[in-house]
């Protein structure tokens, strides 16, 4: 049986995400606004360190980490008639953080463990939905080539 190891993070990893935590995006239900978080940044690092290492050796994710803010954006047309808005849920800085700490490691151990299939483009590094139609389109071609491609219509 495999296991998957989780590196503890350090308050360095927890300076660096909150230094590029964008400060024109809205903060979550809790309110927190991202300038108090990087002007207590050197305060907040060895804090939030803690818990979340706490927080993954014991395997739960607080529930407070869990709600976020549904904001209507507005796409086109009447901005009176609610279906011309896409809500988008908008979580906590430090909802964000974590995610971003667990990330990283998960997307470590799927990439070391070649546990992603070649054909997975989306959410990993040096892959893109351009690689994606590249890679359709030559697979195409090859099969046109050989004569092994077939179309249906239905």
């Amino acid at each position: 049986m495999n296991y998957i190891f989780l590196s503890p993070t350090i308050p360095e990893e927890i300076l660096t995400l909150i230094n590029g935590l964008d400060s024109e995006k809205s903060c979550g239900h809790d309110d927190f606004p991202v300038r108090t978080l990087k002007l207590s940044k050197y305060l907040l690092a060895p804090l939030l360190s803690n818990v979340i290492n706490e927080s993954i050796c014991d395997g739960v994710f607080s529930d407070n980490l869990k709600i976020a803010k549904v904001v209507p954006i507005f796409k086109s047309g009447d901005s009176e008639i609610p279906a011309n808005c896409r809500p988008i849920s908008v979580l906590t800085y430090f909802s964000k953080i974590f995610e971003t700490v667990l990330y990283v490691r998960l997307n470590d151990y799927f990439t070391k463990s070649n546990l992603l299939s070649q054909q997975q483009h989306d959410f990993r590094n040096n892959h893109s939905t351009s690689l994606a139609i590249t890679d359709l389109y030559e697979n195409l071609l090859h099969n046109l080539d050989k004569n092994t491609y077939h179309v249906r219509f239905s």
